[in-house]
């Protein structure tokens, strides 16, 4: 296991112990054989499951694929191989030479991304990732109609903007209406906030930065943390295409960051939010503090949300624009209201 050198020893000291790295090395060894005689296979690091059900996820269509493969290389194959036989010396047997050398020395990688353009992007004969049910492939259910119409988006199915423009963004009633805040309720009247850290260590839900680090670690050692008061930060600046969007986030659907701050600050406990956002971003911010004062007046932010002695509010942060920014340290002096440089680490933010 390969860990961030800059992760604080506690961080690592936790990991470790997760993944029974903790025990001497003999334990560990007959835990293994144990484990592996048992059918367990522990957790994925990478992936925040078990990695049995990462096995019987991904088996069928591996099998599949692979059996596929086998099948088109015998049916071409042999037939073609008899073939160049018959014509020793002749044009074919050179161009199917020249043709099996070039597939057999081609880089794979390149040739992958080549085929879903052409098959996948131009000609639309298959999904450009993963794999999906015929419903959905005739349908295009679940799929922003207008971001349908372009072949590149058309088959991909939207997570975190699901409801960009589909409901109105000033209006609180919409995203409730679409099951907006159940997950906070639920949070608040079912569920421990080591409950909801470990349903989101299950669900393998990574951050977008920090090179993908596992949010419910993150989580867990932000509870576990000593000291206070604590924050959840939202960086909000980075609206620039590869980086998440953060600008469409807000601008469609403020009230999904914002319940997703509540729950984050419920788990860690903490009172106080914010949301970096970038100046330039006039109707993100606008539509930002409407959607928090609405919250607000439903009693869904601020002091005793929903009536369950639970306290957290959320202020809004007007940066710069400054691409450093999103470096969590300098991130933090911005909010400070200091310059925005990376500082010298430790300590860690959590």
């Amino acid at each position: 296991m390969i860990l961030d050198p800059k992760m604080p020893p506690e961080a690592k000291e936790l990991i470790r112990k997760e993944f029974g790295l903790d025990k001497p090395l003999m334990a560990q060894y007959l835990y293994y054989l144990k484990n592996t005689l048992t059918g367990n296979f522990g957790r994925s690091f990478y992936y925040p499951e078990p990695v049995l059900e990462i096995v019987k996820r991904k088996l069928p269509p591996t099998i599949l694929l692979f059996t596929t493969a086998v099948i088109l290389s015998y049916l071409i194959g042999l037939p073609l191989g008899k073939s160049i036989a018959w014509r020793r010396g002749s044009r074919f047997e050179m161009g199917a030479t020249v043709f099996g050398l070039f597939f057999y020395t081609v880089f794979i990688p390149w040739f992958g991304l080549i085929a879903i353009w052409i098959f996948s992007y131009k000609l639309g004969w298959f999904p450009i990732g993963g794999m999906l049910t015929p419903e959905i492939w005739a349908t295009d259910s679940g799929l922003l109609p207008k971001m349908g119409d372009i072949p590149f988006f058309g088959k991909q199915q939207l997570i975190a903007l699901y409801n960009r423009g589909v409901i109105d963004p000033e209006n609180i009633d919409e995203y409730i209406g679409r099951d907006g805040y159940t997950a906070l309720a639920r949070a608040l009247t079912e569920m421990t906030p080591e409950g909801i850290i470990e349903e989101i260590k299950a669900s393998g839900l990574r951050g977008r930065g920090g090179a993908g680090f596992p949010t419910g670690l993150k989580w867990s050692f932000c509870r576990k943390a000593p000291g206070g008061p604590k924050y959840v930060i939202c960086n909000g600046d980075e609206g620039d295409p590869g980086a998440f969007m953060d600008r469409s986030v807000i601008e469609g659907n403020p009230h999904l960051v914002i319940e997703g701050m509540v729950i984050g600050a419920y788990c860690i406990g903490a009172s106080i939010g914010y949301v970096y956002i970038r100046a330039e971003y006039p109707l993100a911010v606008e539509r930002l503090r409407l959607a928090l004062e609405t919250a607000r007046g439903e009693n869904l932010l601020g002091q005793n949300i929903m009536g369950l002695g639970f306290d957290f509010d959320i202020k809004v942060k007007l940066g710069a624009g400054a691409f450093v920014c999103g470096e969590e340290t300098a991130l933090i002096a911005s909010i400070e209201g200091e310059r925005g440089m990376p500082r010298a680490k430790p300590p860690f933010p959590v």
